[in-house]
């Protein structure tokens, strides 16, 4: 592999073009290159800039810089989307330089200012080059190349410049990443294939959790799979041969390769920069503090650009998961003679691999891509069991005969009580065996039957630590996480109020020897209230509320008497919520269908950066053509390596935001992927306590479940930043993502609640809003639920719940508002009455409504809280499937479908009504 090329082609632009081709810039970093006639301004100032960046570097190109950046043009011209529309080279440049965001050209941020090329030299080109010179390797060079070039532009705040003035819908960075990207395409030595890996059947794997920290691990382990899968041809061949995921921003990618290099130094220098980028709002840095990744972010699905013949050794890398998931002496206290059994059928992969791989030739980008992705995702059945044969009086597995431990089935065997699909190898004894004695319950618990699977989560969750540094290389001894139950998430106010009174509350934790500290070198909290708002680390506060104060009721009654009379609830809260988001449209929008645009002539229209309205038109006709109805207008045009480079880099930012999101409303992250996360919240209002005072100093005025699904929108969307860019003036997804929030007890199984998410999610999708302001919205809906009823709402709208809550004093310490309580029960029941009224009458039965349970006497007030029950309708989307037969009698899957609207009677302020009593509980 040429890695010279290849970083010749990172750096073929410069990365302040734009304003060297507007003319902004008109001098030079160095004068090399002032006699070569036949380079363009931008070419010369790319070539000082890489010469500056690689010199004495493994990466030097020395007396061949000039050969080298001739061998990455073609390379330059397959990444980029004027070549691919042949974009006619005497389009008018415009003086202003804007970047529009590539899949909806209609948002765009002007790019102010200048670039100062001192700071160039001394902030960017020069650090980097010091990098570089701290190793001898050239993979380690290119590699270090690959993460600190864009990092450390952002970590500067200069500002970011398109790749072309002409068409500017991506960044510079987009561009050169892409050519990295495209030079695998061109490359014959080794001649290179588009993969496409899909691991199937991983919602029903993830599902299959009881506990909080089961949940974590079925989604640790698709995603550390999945990564696996690759990790190695991406250090071997460059961070650059992933497409979706991307490498950029990608902390997995990050932290394999960071724990290649040899120089320590190189080392910390890089995560620093990672960390200063990448977690710049938050207290804790994965690969810092942590020395591994906490949460997964790489997707089940992935493309990547691999040389022909590559094999994916599918069912090694699961048995190297399993083996190390199983190397620790936690197990030996728990008398498995069986273990040795359990590790060899768990070695069984636990699901399908679809794969598809093509060669490039000379076909469009996207087509390929499109192609591969349908050969790897042809149906087949995705739900993978353990299958058990009867022989001679014994039962096997895979002609393993299974044997289970420490106690044996009456019958038989068992299934298994996690996921209720397989057999259990583990079962243990109930509570009040002696067998417990001196064990501890959190590993495994009384009662429980595990199947070989199911066991390695919970195996993985306790030993992940060890297991995680191990998989991605490192040697480093890291903290165990400290994990939570879904019981600490739900009664995390109760906790700050233990937390505050730990003195008055000392005896009761010396009783029920409770009073022990937990040693903070040895558990890392994964959870806000633990790193930085709990002050006492004692047992009674820190360990799982399930083996504490919801386990023991005395215990409780104790503690709640103590509390008792200083606050308005001294009770632990007992329910939380599930959230899961989907973004709206994604799959479509990687191969170029876009929402926003039905051909090429409309999405050019918005996006090229030419002023005038003839000349503009004249350019689009000679992309075009004549005929627009033909291929030249197709949006997939537009499907290039620098469209894809742009769309996965917004979707790895956006997942890594999630996270830091979720963790500041006190959420845990069980995935975030971009388009789609899953995550456990607190469904009550957060009492913040003073320890000076021990009372209430503060309640948080929002719900942190309803937050979480607010904030982490405006960040998939881009706001409250304006039109769809993030705070590095990159873009971010201008499109919708639907929601789900399932409020459930705490010791209701997880299981239920999780399987039944993307049911719901498909539900909330099904919608179509007409706003009060006459605008139609489809799609962009949460739904909220306790398992019984449904509420619906357009998102545009869900802060009204949070202005529902306000004036039924929900934010405040005496819990006293506007509204009386009895206002909810009150629509609710009236909600048949509602249906039946006009708008005039509707108006008015409202205002009827919140005048009867007004606390205040002030019946002005009786209009503004009405604004808050705007009349907002909903249509849901219907499938009707028609099944076509034959002339012999037979369906050969042609089937009609067919989609209508009907119309969704129940008042937007039934639906309101519905979601405050599921959110309150």
């Amino acid at each position: 592999m040429n890695f010279k090329e290849k970083a010749m082609a990172l750096l073929h632009d410069p990365p302040y073009k734009a304003f060297v081709v507007t003319g902004k810039i008109r001098e030079n970093l160095c004068d090399d290159f002032n006699d070569i006639s036949n380079l363009k301004a931008h070419e010369k100032h790319a070539l000082c800039f890489a010469k500056e960046v690689l010199a004495n570097t493994p990466l030097d190109p020395g007396d061949e810089i000039l050969k080298l950046f001739d061998n990455v043009k073609e390379a330059d011209h397959r990444a980029s989307l004027v070549d691919r529309l042949n974009l006619p080279p005497e389009t008018p440049l415009q003086s202003k330089i804007v970047l529009k965001n590539i899949i909806n050209p209609k948002s765009y941020r002007e790019i102010r200012g200048t670039i100062d090329l001192q700071r160039v030299r001394n902030e960017v080109a020069k650090p980097i080059n010091n990098l570089l010179r701290l190793t001898n390797d050239e993979r380690e060079a290119y590699h270090t190349l690959y993460i600190a070039y864009e990092l450390l532009w952002l970590s500067k705040n200069l500002p970011l410049s398109p790749a072309d003035t002409r068409i500017p819908t991506h960044t510079v960075f987009d561009h050169v990443y892409s050519t990295a990207m495209s030079y695998n395409i061109i490359s014959k030595n080794p001649n290179n294939e588009l993969y496409y890996i899909d691991v199937a059947g991983v919602q029903n794997f993830v599902s299959k959790a009881r506990k909080l920290r089961d949940l974590w691990a079925s989604s640790y382990l698709i995603s550390l799979y999945a990564w696996l899968l690759v990790k190695d041809y991406v250090w071997e061949y460059g961070g650059d041969i992933l497409i979706v995921p991307t490498a950029r921003f990608n902390i997995f990618y990050y932290y394999s390769a960071i724990n290649k290099f040899k120089n320590i130094q190189l080392r910390d220098n890089l995560t620093d920069i990672i960390c200063k980028v990448i977690y710049a709002n938050s207290n804790i840095c994965d690969i810092k503090e942590f020395r591994y990744p906490r949460f997964p972010v790489v997707p089940a699905t992935i493309s990547i650009i691999l040389p022909k013949g590559t094999k994916i050794n599918e069912e090694s890398i699961w048995a190297k998961i399993v083996d190390e998931a199983f190397n620790t002496n936690l197990l030996d206290d728990y008398q498995l003679d069986n273990k040795e059994i359990i590790k060899k059928i768990a070695k069984i992969l636990p699901f399908f691999i679809r794969k598809g791989n093509l060669a490039f030739d000379n076909e469009p980008f996207g087509d390929v891509l499109k192609k591969a992705r349908k050969m790897a995702t042809q149906p087949f059945k995705i739900t993978k069991t353990l299958t058990v044969d009867y022989k001679d009086g014994k039962y096997f597995i895979n002609d393993i005969e299974i044997k289970t431990s420490p106690k044996n089935p009456k019958f038989g065997f068992d299934y298994c009580t996690m996921c209720g699909e397989n057999p259990a190898l583990v079962i243990l004894p109930p509570e009040d065996d002696k067998y417990w004695e001196n064990k501890d319950q959190v590993l495994l618990s009384p009662g429980e039957k595990l199947c070989p699977w199911c066991f390695t989560k919970r195996v993985f969750s306790i030993n992940a630590h060890k297991a995680i540094p191990r998989l991605f290389g490192s040697s480093e001894e890291t903290a165990t996480m400290h994990f939570i139950s879904v019981g600490d998430v739900a009664s995390v106010s109760f906790k700050f109020k233990l937390d505050a009174n730990y003195k008055d509350l000392e005896e009761i934790a010396k009783k029920y020897n409770l009073d022990k500290d937990e040693d903070p070198n040895i558990r890392m909290a994964i959870w806000k209230p633990y790193s930085t708002i709990i002050k006492n680390k004692k047992a009674l506060i820190t360990r799982e509320s399930t083996s504490t104060y919801f386990n023991d009721i005395n215990l409780r009654r104790e503690l709640e008497g103590k509390l008792r009379g200083k606050y308005l609830t001294s009770s632990p809260h007992t329910y939380y919520s599930i959230i899961k988001g989907d973004g709206d449209n994604v799959g479509k929008i990687l191969i170029g269908d876009l929402p926003f645009y039905n051909s090429l002539e409309e999405y050019l229209n918005d996006a090229l950066n030419i002023d005038d309205a003839t000349k503009k038109q004249n350019t689009i006709n000679q992309i075009i053509g004549e005929d627009k109805r033909g291929d030249n207008n197709k949006l997939s045009r537009i499907v290039t390596p620098s469209y894809l480079s742009t769309v996965s880099s917004m979707l790895m930012r956006i997942s890594i935001r999630d996270q830091l999101i979720i963790y500041d409303n006190y959420g845990f992250t069980i995935y975030t992927g971009g388009d789609d996360i899953l995550a456990i919240a607190p469904n009550e209002i957060i009492e913040l306590i003073d320890y000076n005072t021990k009372k209430v100093k503060e309640v948080l005025r929002y719900n942190p479940s309803i937050n979480i699904v607010l904030k982490t929108r405006e960040n998939y969307m881009g706001l409250p930043q304006s039109d769809h860019f993030d705070q590095y003036g990159l873009p971010l997804f201008p499109t919708s993502r639907s929601y789900a929030i399932y409020v459930i007890y705490y010791r209701e199984p997880i299981y239920d609640a999780i399987s039944s998410m993307n049911y719901l999610l498909d539900k909330a999708k099904e919608s179509c809003w007409k706003l009060e302001d006459g605008r139609e919205i489809c799609k962009d809906t949460l739904i909220i639920t306790d398992g019984d009823t449904e509420a619906y709402l357009p998102l545009e709208r869900t802060e009204l719940l949070h202005s529902l809550m306000q004036f039924l004093g929900d934010f405040k310490k005496e819990k006293k508002g506007l509204l009386s309580n009895s206002f909810i029960y009150d629509v609710i029941s009236n909600e048949e009455i509602l249906k039946r009224l006009k708008s005039d009458e509707y108006k008015k039965y409202v205002e009827f409504l919140i005048q009867r349970n007004l606390t205040s006497k002030d019946e002005g007030l009786v209009k503004a809280i009405s604004l808050v029950f705007p009349i907002i309708t909903r249509k849901v989307k219907v499938e009707k499937v028609e099944k076509i037969i034959d002339s012999e009698g037979k369906n050969n899957n042609c089937d009609k479908k067919e989609y209508y609207e009907i119309d969704d009677d129940t008042p937007f302020i039934v639906y309101l009504a519905k979601a405050y009593k599921i959110i309150s509980r």
